[in-house]
């Protein structure tokens, strides 16, 4: 798949205004501040995926959510190994619970999941839904994506207390979603 400068660009900003959901959301779980920063996004053909989750998740903790109705393909979030715990930790002082650290990551990503999808629902105007994450074992888990390409975003979460947490968002649309969000991209810029 082709795609310019300028749709680049466009899919950029979508992707960094739905990180911007997320990061509002995380700033309401936590407590405090959160800047979210996506410093790079960038397009990986489907034939890649093996080699780039494995580089990607190799030291995360990852968890995938599939997306559903108009807008098809799968979404991941990793959570660097030894920077997971930083997260797990803002979220049990805050809240004062005791659930063990993959559950929490798992609902963390659950919201994230939410308010991205429901940001980038609302900019391009599509109903998109997706369903609960589940920590990723095997890339075969994902499903069928091989008529599918990898956006791949670094986000940098600075919550005003412990430090940057370093996460890594893979948005895994079907070529034809890409076709889809480029089409109201198109429409929304004219």
């Amino acid at each position: 798949m082709i795609i310019s400068d300028d749709q680049l660009d466009a899919i950029r900003e979508t992707i960094n205004i739905s990180a911007g959901q997320s990061a509002t959301a995380l700033s309401e779980l936590l407590g405090c501040r959160v800047n979210m920063e996506v410093p790079e996004i960038r397009f990986v053909e489907i034939n890649k995926l093996g080699e780039v989750l494995s580089e990607e998740t190799k030291s995360f903790l990852s968890f995938f959510s599939n997306f559903e109705k108009n807008f098809s393909g799968n979404i991941v979030v990793a959570y660097e190994e030894n920077q997971k715990e930083k997260l797990v930790s803002i979220v049990i002082n805050r809240y004062g619970i005791s659930v063990d650290e993959e559950n929490i990551l798992e609902e963390v990503s659950n919201i994230v999941f939410g308010a991205f999808v429901g940001g980038l629902s609302n900019f391009i105007g599509l109903n998109i839904t997706f369903s609960p994450p589940k920590k990723v074992k095997v890339l075969e888990e994902l499903g069928n994506i091989s008529d599918s390409v990898i956006i791949l975003g670094e986000v940098l979460l600075l919550p005003e207390v412990n430090g940057k947490i370093k996460a890594k968002i893979l948005i895994i649309p079907t070529r034809e979603s890409v076709s889809l969000l480029l089409d109201k991209l198109r429409g929304l810029l004219g």
